[in-house]
């Protein structure tokens, strides 16, 4: 057992595979999951980013599809 990941600690506190609780028990994104996403976007829409419209669209339709699949049971959005 590694002793440095494991620990005790109130659920709230908790953030695993992306996710934590909210308030009220809803499970939301983790601040972590939430920048990693954040800086992804502006990554992919950053005008400096020397790629086509069609090919910068398609990367980010192709990661949003990802993200909303992986995440679909969380309350962040509603």
């Amino acid at each position: 057992m590694n002793e440095e990941k494991s620990r005790v600690v109130k659920a709230r506190e908790l953030a695993f595979l992306g996710f934590s609780f909210g308030t009220g028990g809803k499970i939301v994104w983790s601040e972590k999951s939430l920048h990693v996403f954040k800086g992804r976007i502006r990554e992919y829409t950053c005008r400096s980013w020397g790629v086509s419209m069609e090919y910068r669209l398609g990367k980010l339709a192709r990661y949003l599809r990802g993200w909303m699949g992986y995440y679909a049971i969380s309350r962040t959005f509603g």
